[in-house]
């Protein structure tokens, strides 16, 4: 079994979003206008259909909620649900906020070991199972 799960479409979306050239690669926040996007902003994008202007600027799901006036459920990230088949929060020491170990990982590689779209592809399609 794989360290973590996801729904099969949203694997297969997130991957294809991913290796798709017209995604500027930025890190530090989900989505910049005229810059690009991180890849959980690809994800958000491209299976959950989540508008580009909800993402602007945005670091954290709290930041969406907060500057759109949307509850978190109605976000549906699948993502934070599905590691082990259970939910496997913990709390960021820094920001206070609950991330989910798939999301801190795919952040990590993105923004601080600098991994490519292409890369981190290539890892959630080896170490994410869909189901």
């Amino acid at each position: 079994m794989k360290d973590y799960t996801l729904p099969v479409l949203m694997k297969e979306l997130w991957i294809n979003g991913l290796m798709n050239p017209e995604y500027e690669q930025i890190d530090g926040c989900f989505y910049s206008l005229g810059e690009g996007h991180c890849a959980l902003g690809v994800a958000m994008v491209e299976c959950l259909g989540i508008d580009e202007d909800m993402l602007e600027g945005c670091l954290t799901t709290s930041d969406i909620v907060e500057k759109n006036k949307v509850p978190i459920n109605d976000l549906m990230l699948p993502w934070k649900y599905n590691s082990h088949n259970s939910p496997k929060c913990r709390e960021d020491e820094e920001s206070g906020n609950g991330l989910h170990e798939l999301e801190d990982v795919v952040v990590h590689m993105n923004d601080e070991s600098r991994m490519s779209f292409k890369e981190i592809a290539v890892w959630i399609d080896a170490n994410v199972e869909g189901v």
